[in-house]
Formats: C-alpha cells, structure tokens, sequence
C-alpha cells in the first residue's frame, strides 16, 4: 500500500466515516464537537485560519478497520504483526511534509489553530503530536505525545510519565 494521508482522508469519506464540516468553527470548540461524533471530522474552514484541520483519524474501530483495509475481526491481528515485524524509517530527502521548511525566526506556531482541550489544562495543546527522537546511544524514536504551546517558537512535553521519551530523557 503507498498511500499518503489524503487518500485515507478520502477512503474514510468514501466509506461514510468522515464527516466534512464547511461552516465556519472556532479552534475552542474541536474537543467538544470531536467528542460529540466520535469519529474524524474534517473542519474546513477555521476561524481565524487559512488552514483545515483533521481530528480522531483513528478515533473508532471503524477508522481503524478502514485505514488498515482490514475485517474487524483482523485489526487485532495486524497490530500484533506489526508489532512484531516493525518497519524501519526510511529517511527521504524530500516529501510532501517538506514542502514548507521554517527555521529560526520564520517559525511561528501560532499560524496553526492548537486548541484549548480541556478547561483543566495549562494551555493549548497538541493533541496527537508525533515527536521524533534521536539519542546517539539510544538511537531514533517516534512517539505520540501531547506538546504543549508555550510561545510562538517553544513547546513543552510532560515526560514524567514512563514512555519511550521518558527513558531517553
């Protein structure tokens, strides 16, 4: 299978897992209508943002079911196979998450809506953030953290919690 995220964002549509929504929603409010559904909504138009945003790809069985092209009865199965057989990262060097590079004072987070999740929280946070590692005894990791927003150029991650990024640490 080579298929990159657009074309599972369309096999989910086609399936009648994803739900497009084209009026116009405030980044405060993807938690709730995400919990609301339980399933990837697709939010075209944000306000305040010439971007849209994904959420909960992966948020039900049946997203799983879908993106993996497997039975129900198989995901199980395929996770443990590829927990088994794990693919090593090919490094690239270019790729569609390269066509926009921004370093030193061009980086700005706050060109993408990170939104308040819950009111308990510090901040806004990255919900689903995939953190590359590399350590030059441990080697490389990827991992899913939560990443909080702290400046326009800074985040920060709880690693206190017994992960990967927590052994590395």
């Amino acid at each position: 299978m080579n298929e990159d995220f657009r074309g599972l964002l369309n096999r989910l549509e086609q399936a009648g897992v994803l739900r497009r929504i084209k009026r116009e929603v405030d980044p405060r409010h993807f938690s709730t209508l995400l919990e609301q559904y339980r399933g990837p909504l697709l939010f075209e138009n944000v306000k305040g943002y010439e971007c849209a945003v994904v959420g909960n790809v992966a948020g039900n069985r049946r997203c799983l079911t879908e993106g993996l092209r497997v039975s129900d009865r198989e995901v199980g199965r395929r996770f443990l196979h590829a927990i088994e057989h794990p693919i090593p990262p090919v490094m690239v060097p270019t790729g569609p998450c390269k066509e926009v590079i921004l370093t030193g004072d061009d980086v700005d987070l706050t060109m993408f809506p990170i939104p308040l999740i819950s009111s308990k929280d510090g901040g806004a946070f990255i919900g689903g953030g995939i953190v590359v590692i590399k350590d030059p005894e441990l080697g490389r990791n990827v991992g899913f953290y939560r990443i909080m927003y702290r400046t326009p150029t800074e985040t920060n991650m709880g690693v206190l919690t017994h992960s990967d990024l927590y052994f590395y640490y």
